[in-house]
């Protein structure tokens, strides 16, 4: 008898956690309104570590809308994560490649690295704007000894009364 009690037990504690309950404010579970959750989490997750944290891949592999994922990394940290670690690893690899292409003497790839890790060292085609910002500041500054003024002077500006517009007749 004992037996057949903890059965129907099991079972509601699995729908808790594949998300077919939910919890009321004074701490009872009730079947969850609406349509119960078709895809577990762990379906989800598996589906994402097989196409390497891609979205769209993993819905196709499910057979739901990329939308469902989404809204479930929303709401479930551990799924946003599997996403951020499998993209990570990704990206990893990639910087693999490219050392190794790198290593082999590449151009494109000695090229590509150098304006992009290699930006702080000046390998860059374009101007940041931290280094615009600093050549202003030169420049300024060297107008101010030039002139004699204190850096933070601004510049004097004309009136008509100091060029002195001819008065009109009526």
């Amino acid at each position: 008898m004992a037996e057949e009690n903890k059965e129907p037990e099991k079972a509601k504690e699995r729908s808790k956690l594949n998300g077919t309950m939910r919890r009321l404010p004074d701490g009872t579970w009730v079947p969850r309104r609406g349509r119960a959750a078709k895809f577990t989490d762990a379906s989800i997750i598996a589906a994402l570590h097989k196409t390497r944290g891609l979205v769209y891949l993993a819905s196709q592999v499910l057979g739901c809308t990329p939308l469902t994922i989404f809204n479930r990394a929303n709401k479930r940290p551990e799924v946003r994560s599997v996403i951020e670690d499998e993209r990570n690893r990704v990206v990893d690899f990639g910087e693999l490649k490219l050392i190794e292409a790198v290593q082999r003497g590449d151009a494109w790839a000695v090229c590509f690295l150098l304006k992009t890790q290699g930006r702080r060292r000046g390998y860059s085609e374009r101007f940041e704007v931290e280094d615009i910002r600093r050549e202003m500041e030169s420049i300024r500054l060297e107008l101010a000894s030039a002139t004699g003024r204190s850096p933070g002077t601004p510049p004097t500006r004309f009136t008509q009364d100091r060029i002195g517009y001819p008065e009109l007749s009526s």
